[in-house]
């Protein structure tokens, strides 16, 4: 009861009328589905920042590029399953890859791949790579199973502070996307996520692209590799 207040008392704070939906009811994620499915985005909490989410395709792509006000850096792509590498991944993980995703997988680690032959422009960067991770977020999960992939961004404008709270949302943000997804804790919670931490393992060394959640001096022992 408490939380739904707030969440109203948010909306009229910014003075905006939009759906709010918790990831917690299951009817949620067939209504959150159903407007990825036809290409709109939303914004929900999650395991690290509050994120946008869009459906992997140029439709997709492009809705996010609109809200973000940027138009060439590629998009964190979020899986339910291990299984789902092979829709996105060039080979296999070597055995240092995968002793990481086995430690950080679901959680706030996002790894960069080499993207497979033909990969969509939207889908990768320049050079050909390709960011994925897989959630610790039971609501995240549950839409994810819905699709091979999903587009994750932080709900911020380029260069923005990240919002981990409902009440730190750009009110541009909230303007341009269908509904909104909470967690009912998350409302009420003080505690400030961390993005996730980035991982370059497209070629023989890891590099560190950006510090997060997970602690490195962790990581770079659970691969036993010397990060770059």
């Amino acid at each position: 009861m408490i939380a739904k207040i707030f969440i109203i008392f948010i909306c009229k704070k910014i003075k905006m009328s939009k759906k709010n939906l918790y990831w917690e009811d299951h009817q949620s994620i067939d209504q959150i589905s159903t407007i990825i499915q036809n290409d709109g985005v939303v914004v929900g909490s999650s395991d690290t920042v509050f994120g946008l989410l869009a459906n992997t395709t140029q439709a997709g792509f492009c809705g996010l590029n609109a809200i973000k006000k940027r138009t060439e850096k590629p998009y964190i792509i979020l899986i339910d399953s291990i299984d789902k590498l092979k829709y996105f991944i060039s080979g296999e993980p070597s055995k240092a890859v995968l002793k990481l995703l086995q430690f950080g997988w679901p959680g706030p680690l996002t790894v960069i791949f080499q993207a497979k032959p033909g990969t969509p422009d939207f889908l990768c960067s320049s050079d050909h790579k390709v960011a994925l991770r897989i959630p610790k977020h039971t609501g995240l999960l549950r839409l994810a199973a819905n699709f091979i992939g999903l587009f994750s961004t932080s709900a911020n404008l380029t260069g923005e502070y990240l919002p981990s709270l409902l009440s730190e949302l750009n009110p541009q943000i909230i303007n341009k996307v269908e509904l909104i997804v909470t967690d009912r804790y998350n409302l009420v919670n003080v505690k400030t996520n961390l993005p996730s931490t980035i991982l370059d393992c497209s070629t023989d060394e890891i590099k560190l692209i950006r510090a997060g959640a997970y602690d490195i001096a962790t990581l770079e022992k659970i691969s036993g590799c010397k990060f770059e």
